[in-house]
């Protein structure tokens, strides 16, 4: 259907289209007066272009432009036609009594009532193609009903229910540490008050804003080129709002962090190039539901700290959850001919370096749930992975999950600081099945 619309002196026109021109047209007539805006017209030969005129300027002039006009819409409206051509007419509501336009042309009709006589005439004389009838007219036209008849409006109530489930959700919002649509890029900090003067990378300031800021860095920084480090240090503190004063003490610490190695013997940050590295890497994968049971149940199956998260997942809240699982990956790393997942922390642990012992370190995993968090990660990448390059094996090409808590790290001392892992497959099947997302394909 399409609708010719020429505004207030517009006339409506519906076609219904068919294969080789229009099987019927329906047409309602509303002949132009003199109260619609003036048209343009043809200028006079020593005039260029087009004119816009008035009435009282060029009245007959108008009127002809006008007609042509409407000659041109009835000739499409009566030879376009293939089976039937009906119009509805009605008196010129603004001026009674008078019609004007090209229908009134045509039929020789000055007026209401001669149109009315002409088309009994035409359809007498045509009987088998031509069909007149007549509707009674109102005397007044109609007209709404007062405000005092109409019937009160108010909304139809709802009594139906809403899926409070999230439908995208994240590791923070499992663990309960951050809102369903947070992303996980803030560290768990705790602040007690220190019974001794600190200094160095333990008394830098600690919070949101801090963990914020050194994952900015880190996100910015060129590993294979140290030259703009300081740049890009100093251009994130003042981002963040840091004293001018800690801008030394952050840049220390952060390239200590890259060029420590990971472990002994283990993988180097520095000197790795831009196509070796994915940083803050967006994931989603289906979750159906979130079994914290079943998760539980997969890590007391494993063995050494990872059979210590089971523990803390077992208090953890049964969260329902129908749609996806969110994440970011702070980096993920190739080094070795396999790909590695790492992820920055800033947990204050305590007032110096040496604080972030073994222990102390597998107490702050298993009481934030990264053994869980760093799982999921892995999970995340083998399903990529097995988009991505179907020949990538996990088991001989994943070479671990890394957590770097970065004010525990020691220049020059490899593995301080960091906790490294590797989920068993038979762990991330688990994941897998607690999350109801075998089945599904990851983006």
């Amino acid at each position: 259907m399409t609708w010719l619309n020429r505004k207030k002196f517009a006339v409506g026109l519906a076609l219904a289209l068919a294969t080789a021109g229009y099987h019927a047209v329906r047409y309602a007539y509303r002949p132009v007066t003199s109260d619609a805006p003036p048209p343009a017209v043809h200028a006079e030969a020593s005039q260029a272009g087009h004119a816009q005129i008035g009435l009282d300027e060029r009245g007959l002039e108008a009127d002809a432009e006008r007609l042509l006009e409407e000659s041109r819409l009835l000739y499409v409206l009566l030879t376009r036609a293939r089976s039937r051509c009906t119009v509805y007419l009605a008196p010129d509501s603004l001026s009674p009594g008078t019609l004007g336009g090209a229908l009134g042309e045509v039929l020789g009709a000055a007026d209401w009532p001669e149109l009315g006589d002409a088309l009994r005439r035409l359809a007498v004389a045509n009987p088998a193609c031509v069909d007149v009838s007549f509707a009674p007219m109102p005397e007044t036209p109609p007209r709404l009903s007062s405000p005092e008849c109409q019937p009160e409006l108010a909304f139809k109530p709802f009594a139906g229910s809403f899926d409070a489930r999230p439908f995208v959700t994240s590791f923070s919002a499992l663990h309960g540490s951050a809102r369903p649509e947070a992303p996980d890029r803030v560290d768990d900090v705790a602040i007690p008050e220190p019974e001794t003067e600190l200094t160095g990378i333990a008394a830098f300031p600690r919070g949101a804003a801090a963990g914020t800021f050194f994952h900015s860095c880190l996100e910015k920084m060129d590993f294979a080129d140290d030259s703009l480090w300081r740049e890009v240090v100093d251009k994130k503190r003042k981002a963040a709002g840091i004293d001018a004063t800690w801008l030394d003490t952050a840049l220390d610490n952060l390239s200590g962090v890259i060029k420590t190695p990971l472990a002994p013997n283990g993988p180097l940050l520095f000197g790795l190039a831009p196509r070796d590295i994915l940083r803050e890497e967006e994931f989603y994968f289906p979750a159906k539901k979130a079994d914290v049971a079943g998760m539980a149940a997969a890590f007391a199956a494993e063995k050494g700290p990872l059979a210590r998260q089971a523990g803390e997942l077992a208090r953890l809240p049964h969260r329902e959850v129908d749609g996806y699982l969110k994440g970011y990956i702070d980096l993920v790393f190739r080094s070795g001919g396999a790909l590695h997942i790492l992820d920055w922390k800033s947990n204050w642990l305590g007032d110096s370096p040496a604080a972030y012992t073994d222990d102390a370190l597998d107490a702050a995993m298993c009481a934030s749930a990264y053994y869980l968090q760093g799982a999921i990660y892995a999970l995340a990448l083998r399903r990529s992975m097995a988009v991505r390059a179907r020949e990538w094996d996990y088991e001989r090409d994943f070479g671990g999950v890394w957590y770097v808590f970065l004010r525990g790290v020691v220049p020059g001392r490899p593995g301080s600081g960091v906790v490294n892992f590797r989920p068993s497959p038979a762990l991330l099947d688990a994941l897998e099945e607690s999350f109801d997302a075998r089945t599904e394909a990851l983006r």
